[in-house]
């Protein structure tokens, strides 16, 4: 997905923002260069220990128990259907909640259905930028990009199953560089 400036006139359009929204973690006057969601691929990647569960109890309530010449007084087939799509559009709703924006001064994330959480952090913090994929992600052309903040020792926030994982993490380090350069120009 490619990246969009930011609003109008002051930033910011008039009216409630949508839910999966960054722009309350972006101050007035800043311009998002990139905005971006996770890959589509996250939904059935995700939803995957279920629809493996499901799968598997299908096969035991169609092969496995007749074989043995139990009757199954509960349609398993129906049951991890029903668990396999429940599974789908929750995770469809989870993604349509998840969003990632990257400004010329800060990286931010604005998550979850239920609880809303948001993290924005400066650029001219940020010490790491850490770019994971698991086997699946790898499979999948997708990565898990993580940001350190300077005084702590753990990524604080994370881009989940992005799509163009690479080109987006040389993205956020020249973003970071940038500000970094910027910073060191003015204190010379």
């Amino acid at each position: 997905m490619s990246g969009r400036s930011g609003g109008g006139a002051g930033g910011r359009a008039s009216g409630p923002k949508p839910r999966s929204s960054v722009e309350g973690l972006v101050p007035s006057g800043e311009r998002v260069v990139l905005r971006i969601k996770p890959s589509l691929l996250s939904i059935p990647l995700r939803a995957l220990p279920v629809l493996t569960a499901a799968v598997v109890a299908v096969g035991i309530g169609v092969f496995g128990l007749p074989a043995i010449g139990v009757e199954s007084p509960v349609p398993v087939g129906l049951y991890s259907v029903v668990a396999a799509v429940v599974a789908l559009i929750w995770q469809t709703i989870a993604w349509t909640q998840r969003t990632y924006a990257l400004t010329e001064r800060r990286i931010a994330a604005a998550v979850g259905v239920f609880n809303r959480a948001g993290l924005g952090l400066p650029l001219d913090r940020v010490q790491h930028v850490v770019l994971t994929r698991s086997l699946l992600e790898r499979f999948a052309g997708v990565g898990t990009l993580g940001v350190a903040s300077a005084g702590t020792g753990s990524v604080e926030l994370r881009w989940i199953m992005i799509d163009r994982p690479k080109e987006t993490a040389a993205r956020v380090r020249a973003a970071v560089d940038a500000v970094r350069a910027a910073g060191a120009g003015v204190n010379a």
